[in-house]
This record gives C-alpha cells, sequence and structure tokens, in this order.
C-alpha cells in the first residue's frame, strides 16, 4: 500500500516545464485544423514531434512554430515525420 501512495504521489507532482507549455501553446495556434497534421510529443526542451501529410502543411508549422513574438522565448527546430495516407 506504501509503494502504490508513492508512487500515485509522485506521478501527481509531475507537470510540463515552461518551455513544453509554450511548445503547447504554440502548437495551438500553428495547427491547421485539416486533421492532417499531429502531434506526437513535445520533449522537455520544447522541440515538438508532429506527423504530418502534406509537405506544405510540414512547412508551415514548422516555420510558425519557430517563430517567436518579438523578444519571445525560441523554440528549438521542431522534427516533422511523414505519415503515410493509407490505412492500417
Amino acid at each position: 500500500m506504501v509503494a502504490v501512495a508513492i508512487a500515485v504521489a509522485a506521478c501527481a507532482g509531475v507537470s510540463n516545464t515552461p518551455a513544453q507549455d509554450l511548445a503547447y501553446a504554440r502548437w495551438r495556434a500553428c495547427a491547421p485544423d485539416s486533421g492532417l497534421v499531429q502531434i506526437d510529443r513535445v520533449e522537455p526542451n520544447g522541440r515538438i514531434w508532429f506527423s504530418y501529410v502534406l509537405e506544405s502543411d510540414r512547412q508551415a508549422v514548422a516555420a510558425c512554430i519557430v517563430k517567436a513574438e518579438p523578444g519571445g522565448q525560441a523554440l528549438p527546430e521542431p522534427v516533422g515525420v511523414l505519415r503515410s495516407k493509407g490505412g492500417a
């Protein structure tokens, strides 16, 4: 029981880094609504990994994510991974 309580308490204390919070905010602002681009993960340093179908979407999302507000924090270059259009 004690081990379970410790494990639950440890998981409850896990939160995003400030860089991850910024990355998720940029993702929400940059990702198209088409469903052809999906976020896969965000590293603690803020690097976003995403999958895409169209190269034009990859380019647009990547450019948007790295574009910081004047004086704002820069994020690492995102990584786009081509996703096949076919089914399972």
